[in-house]
């Protein structure tokens, strides 16, 4: 009987996959892979768009709030951001890089709409712990469980994004990314000038987000699969295994991220978490930038990690000139307009601080460069590694802004910065090269 159970479970997977497998031939066949540059065009369109309306946001909470709303907003994001990511799972690096498709694409989906429940209810059991112990008001409550649920939102569009950039039709993400900033933006500036509310403001973002993700990013991947898959536990189980060692590294990469709004907020407060997020906006702007180049660079990373690793070194040569252009003209920028620009956007208070501005800007060609070599090490699937590689990074990270911060302010925060990407950099590196010379010895062995 067992035995004949299994027979009928194997027959009905065998059949899904086939039926699968038919369904992405004819998506192929419609909407055909785009060009490198076109892809990395469309993304850094989008996050060009993500970044200013991020910067008006910013600007907005500085103009009809104060520094310490701004604040408030930018440590929601910081307690949201790692628990989001490490209960993301880091699925959408293994969809991309699933290159046999052992899963389906609605098994991603459901496990990542299970763990974006879970990025809800924990921020707000986070929240009411603070809340309980008197370090809030109620009214950070709220706000901290809506940005869970618009990030949650965010999640699942991301998954969304990994078959987009699977299949090389970045366009999708170019136009969902600037289309969800254009309106949290829009939102921000309107409900902050009705009712000067960080709540309500939170409330539209999770309108907007939700309306995105389910109106255009979960229609555009009926494209790429149009069947309707079932909910597996066994399959969501065999996902969250081989997610272990990837979410590891997501989780600390991103805490290491925001771990100088945490030691701020502890020595300085929030107004000065504020006047420091203004300050490492521009290195974020440049961040997406980078990213964008990743992004159109991994799919094009994993063909070549399987094949010919050692032209994965290739590819991040002919990117490198690139993020080193882009970082000096960003540096050069911030030193002659960063006072003028932050007085006028922001305000005369924050202007004070330009001079972190002009540390964090001269970093920003080691955070690019660290980011190229961890979209190398993700083609490389060297996930185990790279989790352990930033664990020590965040340590030092840690360890330096409990040193600095109460000594320099958001200075030592900055120097923190940079050392970090520094460290990632050379880390990151190193792990490719090794990973990338095992891959050229297996091939050579098998010739």
């Amino acid at each position: 009987m067992n035995n004949q159970r299994r027979t009928v479970l194997e027959d009905k997977e065998n059949a899904r996959i086939t039926s699968e497998s038919d369904s992405r031939s004819v998506a192929a066949d419609l909407y055909p892979p785009s060009s490198v540059k076109r892809n990395f065009s469309w993304i850094l369109a989008g996050n060009i768009i993500t970044q200013i309306s991020l910067a008006g946001v910013l600007v907005a909470l500085a103009k009809f709030g104060s520094a310490a709303m701004q604040g408030r907003f930018l440590l929601c994001l910081g307690i949201v951001n790692p628990i989001a990511v490490f209960l993301s799972l880091g699925l959408r690096a293994l969809l991309i890089t699933d290159s046999k498709e052992q899963f389906s694409f609605s098994d991603y989906l459901y496990l990542r709409i299970i763990s974006c429940l879970f990025i809800v209810f924990i921020c707000f059991l986070i929240g009411l712990y603070l809340v309980l112990r008197g370090s809030y008001g109620g009214d950070f409550l709220a706000v901290l469980s809506l940005v869970g649920g618009f990030k949650a939102a965010a999640f699942i569009s991301d998954i969304c994004y990994a078959v987009f950039q699977k299949k090389q039709r970045m366009k999708y993400i170019g136009i969902s990314r600037g289309i969800k900033a254009l309106g949290a933006f829009t939102i921000t500036i309107a409900i902050l000038a009705v009712t000067g509310s960080l709540t309500a403001t939170m409330a539209g973002w999770v309108v907007v987000y939700c309306a995105m993700m389910l109106l255009y990013d979960l229609e555009r991947v009926r494209r790429f699969y149009p069947e309707k898959g079932t909910f597996s536990l066994a399959r969501s189980l065999a996902i969250s295994k081989q997610a272990i060692p990837l979410v590891a590294v997501a989780a600390i990469l991103t805490l290491n991220t925001n771990i100088s709004r945490y030691v701020i907020a502890a020595y300085c407060g929030e107004a000065e978490v504020g006047y420091f997020g203004s300050m490492h906006y521009g290195v974020s702007a440049m961040s997406m930038v980078f990213v964008a180049i990743g992004h159109a660079l991994l799919p094009k990373m994993v063909e070549d990690f399987k094949t010919r690793p050692l032209h994965i070194w290739r590819l991040a040569a002919k990117a490198t000139p690139v993020i080193i252009a882009l970082g000096l003209t960003g540096f050069v920028v911030s030193l002659f307009l960063g006072r003028i620009a932050l007085t006028i956007f922001f305000s005369a208070e924050h202007a004070r601080y330009v001079h972190v501005l002009w540390i964090l800007m001269g970093g920003s060609v080691l955070v690019g460069m660290a980011s190229l070599m961890g979209f190398a090490g993700t083609a490389c699937r060297a996930f185990t590694v790279q989790a352990f590689a930033w664990a020590v990074i965040v340590c030092i990270t840690l360890i330096g802004g409990i040193i600095l911060v109460p000594r320099y302010g958001i200075m030592g925060a900055a120097c923190v910065s940079i050392i970090s990407s520094c460290l990632a950099f050379i880390s990151m590196a190193v792990i490719v090269a090794v990973y990338t010379w095992r891959r050229q010895q297996q091939i050579a062995l098998t010739v």
